[in-house]
């Protein structure tokens, strides 16, 4: 039985490890996104604007119009800056908005700015994952902030089996008529 257990522990490291791996390259190629090609198309775009512009011109405007919105998206689906600047809820209104095509509301707000990147991070793409894998919410709610952060999700329409694989990303998820309570249990 020890045996199991101790398996079963570095299993659980293991994907631990991976996904603090995922996040770091997540949060590296969104900067490189936003910092390198973002701003060059950005630039690109505007140097274009300043010309009298030719129908091929219009054309070459028009498709780094639309590569710097699909550079956009992409950061915002990896890993928006605004995550770190401004907050993980509005981040995640951001994203069901830009990236699933729906409006969330929100209430209240976490004070991220002291959790390591890493864990701003994690929190990202948790929600992230509750938003793609479950339609039906409309609302997030702050419902605790001390002693750990705690966000509730609703309506809930997902499954126990979203809960049992957000426990096993070191997260406390509990169904209740309320909606899901998320509430992160190993801090990094």
């Amino acid at each position: 039985m020890a045996r199991i257990f101790s398996r079963c522990a570095r299993m659980s490291d293991s994907l631990d490890e991976v996904l603090r791996q995922l996040l770091a390259d997540r949060r590296q190629l969104a900067s490189q996104l936003h910092d390198d090609i973002a701003q060059s198309l950005t630039l690109a775009v505007l140097s274009l604007k300043r010309l009298d512009a030719s129908p091929p011109q219009q054309m070459a405007l028009s498709a780094l119009d639309e590569a710097a919105d699909q550079v956009r998206d992409a950061t915002v689906q990896l890993r928006p800056s605004l995550l770190d600047q401004v907050g993980l809820l509005a981040s995640i209104r951001l994203y069901a908005e830009s990236q699933l095509g729906r409006s969330i509301t929100t209430d209240g707000e976490l004070d991220t700015q002291a959790w390591s990147l890493e864990e701003r991070g994690r929190w990202y793409w948790a929600c992230q994952q509750l938003l793609h894998l479950v339609d039906g919410v409309e609302h997030v709610a702050v419902v605790e902030t001390t002693p750990a952060a705690a966000l509730r999700f609703s309506p809930w329409a997902g499954t126990d089996a979203t809960a049992a694989w957000l426990e096993g990303l070191g997260f406390q998820a509990s169904i209740e008529a309320q909606g899901l309570t998320l509430r992160r249990v190993a801090e990094s």
